[in-house]
């Protein structure tokens, strides 16, 4: 990083040493087929950011800010990073397999943020409507995550989580049908 003379700012080094924060970029991802997907944006961009370790998960704001604790707020076992968070986590497991597709999250042996992106742009016919299904579990699990960080008193139903979940998605199919009397 450019050593400026102390009291001296400029916009270019505040740029610079934020460009220095190591993020995921998911090299060899096919962003096109990503961004192409036939989900609602909002679902994209949460795609996009888990996919870029960009969520201020434990570990990022560890990296970042310096926190001590870096527990995850669900399970309280491991460092709460994106792939812990979204793939690893006990409660993120049962809502996995809890949900209409049955799946196991730690088959897919996800270790990276690019492990992810890398699964959601490649072939998904293991699974119906699977972009949408992953987006919406992510969306789901993140905003779980975050009622019980900022309401530690909360009694989590994963069985609400789960069916809520999957009336998303499918509300999600309906639109996209054209109609709102298509099932799946």
């Amino acid at each position: 990083m450019d050593q400026r003379p102390q009291g001296c700012f400029s916009v270019k080094l505040a740029y610079r040493s934020i460009q220095e924060i190591p993020t995921s970029d998911a090299r060899g991802v096919n962003w096109q087929k990503v961004w192409k997907l036939r989900i609602h944006e909002r679902l994209k961009m949460m795609l996009w950011r888990v996919s870029s370790n960009l969520l201020p998960t434990m570990d990022n704001l560890e990296q970042r800010m310096g926190i001590a604790d870096t527990v995850c707020v669900c399970c309280n076992g491991e460092k709460e990073s994106v792939v812990q968070l979204f793939f690893q986590c006990a409660m993120t497991r049962a809502i996995w397999f809890g949900s209409n597709c049955y799946y196991r999250s730690e088959l897919l042996n996800i270790n990276s943020c690019e492990d992810f992106v890398k699964v959601v742009s490649g072939d998904l016919d293991f699974l119906e409507h699977a972009p949408l299904r992953i987006a919406i579990t992510l969306e789901a699990r993140w905003n779980l995550r975050n009622q019980i960080l900022h309401n530690k008193e909360l009694k989590v139903n994963l069985v609400s989580v789960i069916g809520n979940m999957e009336l998303m998605i499918l509300e999600h199919i309906r639109s996209k049908k054209g109609d709102g009397k298509n099932h799946l």
